[in-house]
């Protein structure tokens, strides 16, 4: 993690500190993967933080993948979309629909870099985003659409 990315370098510091906390329990929620309350709650302080950015968090960390890539023969970008659904969190703000259903989440794309042998190198690039409007297909008028001759 490159501390130059953040504007306050004890931001940088407690990020290693959250990685290294929740690697030693990668599939568990953050209460679960905290040793105490308190350190979980320091996460979503972290989290919340409007100083730090998403941003500086994936920057801080791809360019390390970018170095330990420089020392691989072949590396592989591999690309992949999923969707955090946060359907039965009725509480959260700021989503949008997934897909062609009443779901509502956050859309994500990644793209991971692997060596040839392959050894995950860690994360290139992530785009989050949110679907606008209602689910389900936009229905024109007749005539409306463009065809070709």
């Amino acid at each position: 993690m490159n501390p130059r990315h953040f504007q306050d370098l004890r931001h940088a510091k407690r990020l290693r500190k959250i990685v290294t906390a929740l690697s030693r329990h990668p599939t568990a929620s953050v209460p679960l993967a905290s040793q105490t309350s308190s350190e979980a709650q320091s996460i979503y302080r972290f989290w919340s933080n409007p100083t730090v950015s998403s941003e500086a968090i994936l920057n801080s960390h791809s360019e390390g993948t970018v170095a330990r890539a420089r020392g691989c023969e072949t590396v592989l970008s591999i690309q992949d979309s999923t969707d955090f659904d946060f359907t039965s969190h009725p509480q959260t703000t700021g989503l949008g629909y997934l897909n062609q259903t009443q779901q509502q989440g956050i859309k994500v794309h990644n793209c991971f870099a692997v060596s040839g042998a392959g050894e995950p190198l860690g994360l290139l690039h992530q785009h989050t985003w949110v679907r606008d409007g209602s689910p389900g297909k936009t229905e024109r008028p007749l005539g409306s659409r463009a065809t070709s001759a």
